[in-house]
């Protein structure tokens, strides 16, 4: 993909590993999943992008590692004093709103029109299999004529 700008993981339970059932916990009445995560605890966490990680270190994704990447992103004063909107708190965190969220767009300007393939690794210590929904956001750029509101090549 080219442009990418965020990555947001979903870890979930795997189906086989869910009771008798054998049901994602996304078709369940009964489960919160997808807008919560299942309970999970990955190690040796790191995104590449085109071969070249993202961190300097494999890290064990936790609510620190969750507030560093959207630092000066999304909350009031860049989430940098007491008062934050839109922010889960570490008890939220913690109560399977552990949403794993990487920065993309941490790369040298000339690689954003290159397709670069993204490669995610990590050891999974949960004692359950976990399966995961990633989404990733992309930038797209176009021109409008403000004239006739027809979209330019």
């Amino acid at each position: 993909m080219t442009r990418m700008r965020r990555l947001v993981i979903v870890p979930m339970l795997n189906k086989e590993n869910n009771g008798t059932l054998q049901i994602m916990p996304q078709e369940s009445l009964f489960a919160s999943e997808p807008s919560t995560c299942s309970p999970y605890f990955i190690k040796n966490f790191d995104v590449q992008i085109g071969g070249i990680s993202l961190s300097n270190k494999n890290i064990e994704f936790k609510y620190e590692n969750f507030l560093h990447e959207l630092n000066g992103k999304y909350a009031t004063n860049s989430n940098m004093e007491e008062i934050t909107s839109g922010q889960i708190s570490m008890d939220d965190y913690n109560s399977n709103y552990g949403y794993i969220c990487v920065d993309l767009s941490r790369r040298y300007d000339f690689e954003e029109k290159t397709a670069l393939s993204i490669q995610i690794r990590g050891s999974i210590e949960s004692p359950k299999d976990l399966d995961f929904l990633c989404y990733i956001t992309y930038t797209r750029e176009f021109s409008i004529d403000l004239n006739t509101g027809q979209k330019l090549p």
